[in-house]
């Protein structure tokens, strides 16, 4: 990720993956963050929030079924597709 001058960060969101210990990720309004969002699924299990709400990342929502301790996301207006069936078993008990 950098930051530009004044359009905000911007980058590719797979350059986070190796950060096995974040809780809380939000980029909302970022429009020149992008990347396929199954890379993020590398965290695994510590991230809890997810905000991606109007970047460019794209992919399918199926990929992030691998974040087990998500309690909060949000995928509006981005290219993610798909269905989120898989995802609701993670929201089932909270």
């Amino acid at each position: 990720m950098r930051q530009t001058s004044k359009d905000g960060l911007a980058g590719d969101v797979a350059e986070l993956a190796a950060l096995d210990s974040l809780m809380y990720l939000s980029f909302n309004s970022c429009d020149n963050v992008n990347g396929d969002v199954g890379a993020l699924a590398a965290i695994g299990g510590t991230l809890r929030h997810l905000d991606l709400m109007n970047t460019g990342v794209s992919g399918s929502v199926e990929s992030l079924a691998a974040l087990t301790g998500l309690t909060e996301l949000d995928l509006r207006n981005t290219g993610v597709s798909g269905s989120g069936e898989p995802l609701a078993v993670l929201f089932q008990y909270r």
